[in-house]
């Protein structure tokens, strides 16, 4: 005969901290899928701010104008500038437009920068099933502001 001194789980006590943990892991799963979207978003967003600050700053640097256009159909911005142009790719399962100043001097899909630091104004959408951020960029001080 067994005493009850024994050391250890039984198989029951094993199956149902199996079941809890299984239980646990199909709730919280969800929750870091979107985690994780609204992290890659806030990224991007952040990443295109600094695309056109860094465009600013070169446009003031370099002494000439510096044009940012989107390009819809593949997701990436191109920046033109005297010198050479550049893709920028944005996340694939973002949805990004681009809103210009519709003056009417100026394209209305593209956002300029020129040497005295002011731009055409405009913003840049991004989209995503996580959210939406909102980068701005004023017309008079070319200041850029990222809005979520």
């Amino acid at each position: 005969m067994r005493g009850h001194d024994q050391l250890g789980f039984t198989l029951l006590e094993l199956l149902v901290v199996l079941v809890i943990a299984v239980m646990a892991t199909t709730l919280v799963a969800p929750g870091f899928s979107q985690v994780t979207e609204r992290m890659a978003l806030r990224g991007d967003s952040q990443k295109v701010a600094a695309l056109l600050r860094f465009a600013r700053s070169e446009s003031i640097a370099q002494g000439s104008k510096i044009s940012i256009e989107l390009q819809p159909e593949t997701g990436t911005l191109l920046i033109y500038s005297q010198q050479a142009t550049s893709v920028y790719p944005v996340e694939s399962r973002t949805d990004i437009s681009l809103t210009g100043n519709r003056n009417e001097s100026v394209l209305s899909n593209r956002i300029l920068f020129f040497p005295d630091g002011s731009s055409s104004g405009g913003g840049i959408h991004l989209r995503s099933p996580a959210g939406h951020y909102q980068i701005v960029v004023d017309w008079l001080t070319g200041r850029v502001e990222v809005d979520g």
